[in-house]
């Protein structure tokens, strides 16, 4: 809650005064200290864990990642990765990884991990990719990534919605209709979007749907 609030002294208060700690409230702690951008708070706190003999879980190594990532700390983001197997026995997180290498505008690292990755592309994994290729203009590297992605089973509609605007952005409108076509035939939706407007005494909601013909939508 104090977390959520931005009052980390609070947060840090109430977890020093805890005269039992589980790895619940480490977690809590490290992932409150990961969202301000306090790396290193994070990673003190993290090998304290370790002193005191608190067994890193899944959860742990997800926060501290994600401190990393949000910080800009790729360096020690990547050390902690790769020790994962080695010390705890973990080898996920790719996700995390992905993300924080796509923040930092380490795109060609971030496809060569992918690449790498024992299992197949997952939802989190493509979208974080994706946008990565948005926001640093890595249009070659998402057309690279869009032969895989084509034969996946992708069930959510945020990496297929990144990808078909980066090809829009170019005015690559027939790579844009044959992934409107694919996300038709697997059945995948886009929400509509919602806009809300005061009016009087209460609220109104226009709505933004596509046409059937997917180029254009309507407000009504």
């Amino acid at each position: 809650m104090y977390s959520k609030c931005g009052s980390v002294k609070d947060a840090e208060n109430v977890f020093e005064s805890m005269p039992i700690k589980n790895s619940a409230s480490w977690n809590a702690l490290i992932g409150c200290y990961g969202k301000h951008g306090m790396i290193d708070s994070a990673m003190m706190l993290f090998e304290r864990m370790q002193e005191e003999g608190i067994q890193a879980s899944s959860l742990t190594l997800t926060s501290v990642l994600s401190a990393c990532s949000h910080s800009g700390a790729v360096e020690k983001g990547l050390k902690i990765f790769r020790s994962m197997k080695k010390s705890y026995g973990i080898e996920e997180h790719y996700a995390c990884i992905i993300d924080m290498l796509c923040r930092a505008g380490r795109m060609e690292e971030a496809y060569e991990l992918i690449k790498e990755m024992p299992f197949e592309v997952t939802e989190s994994i493509a979208c974080a990719f994706f946008h990565g290729c948005k926001i640093h203009g890595r249009k070659d590297l998402a057309k690279l990534m869009d032969k895989k992605i084509l034969k996946m089973e992708l069930r959510k509609p945020g990496g297929f919605v990144t990808l078909s605007n980066i090809f829009a952005a170019d005015g690559e409108w027939e790579e844009v209709e044959n992934l409107r076509k694919i996300m038709k035939e697997k059945k995948i939706q886009k929400v509509p979007g919602f806009s809300w407007l005061e009016k009087k005494d209460d609220l109104a909601g226009p709505k933004v749907e596509e046409e059937s013909n997917g180029k254009r939508g309507d407000t009504y």
